[in-house]
């Protein structure tokens, strides 16, 4: 059986600084980023929506006025076999996904995965507490902000953030001073230089059996074991 195209949604990612003037950029650099957008969704799209869908996504490049442009295609296909599944719970389809990840501004998402790495600097929360059935506030030094388990569940993923930091390898080792997401021509997200480290993986440390943390609130999308920062702290 064949594959069922289920969702696609498009951006354009612009690195902008002076490596780029010229129209060019480092293909080592880029391509490690572009294969940072490829993980981040489908892995964002196995955690969200299990293993029912399949994700992909597909790359042009281009010169656009003193900046280097990939556009982008992020597809979700199923299984004939297994489309039935994806009516077992809630499916979040392409744009909703890449809206929870951050790419474009949607009015159901509260706070994006990349706008909590950016507020949480990439640091683990001083408390997490459950305020919903699908939402936790976090806390943060003096701060407090509530965001869903879902984004929560992929902040707290080393995968994810594995693919981050391939995303913004080129604001770490060139001179690109920004990325930014546009879509349909406005410009929906975006990472400064400066912001570059919130999203760098750190190398993995030893394990202890710690068990569960105390932010565990028994669901499935709010799982959170203490080991996923264990792995990047």
């Amino acid at each position: 059986m064949g594959a069922i195209a289920l969702s696609t949604t498009y951006v354009e990612v612009v690195f902008e600084g002076r490596a780029v003037e010229t129209g060019s950029i480092e293909a080592r650099l880029l391509a490690e980023s572009l294969v940072g957008y490829s993980e981040l969704f489908t892995r964002a799209n196995s955690l969200v929506n299990g293993e029912a869908s399949q994700a992909a996504v597909r790359v042009q490049t281009g010169f656009k006025g003193g900046s280097f442009v990939a556009s982008l295609e992020f597809v979700q296909n199923v299984a004939e076999q297994a489309a039935q599944l994806i009516t077992a719970h809630k499916f979040y389809d392409a744009a909703a996904l890449i809206g929870i990840i951050g790419f474009i501004k949607r009015e159901a998402v509260k706070e994006s995965l990349i706008e909590l790495y950016k507020w949480l600097k990439g640091k683990k929360p001083d408390q997490v507490n459950q305020v919903g059935n699908k939402e936790l506030e976090l806390v943060f030094g003096v701060q407090r902000k509530n965001v869903t388990s879902v984004t929560y569940n992929l902040y707290g993923d080393a995968a994810i953030r594995e693919a981050l930091g391939k995303v913004t390898t080129p604001l770490r080792e060139a001179d690109i001073e920004r990325i930014a997401v546009r879509s349909d021509g406005a410009e929906q997200a975006s990472i400064e230089k400066s912001e570059a480290e919130y999203f760098q993986p750190e190398p993995l440390r030893p394990e202890p059996d710690v068990g569960r943390a105390r932010c565990h609130v028994g669901s499935f999308e709010a799982f959170v074991h203490r080991r996923k920062y264990l792995d990047f702290l």
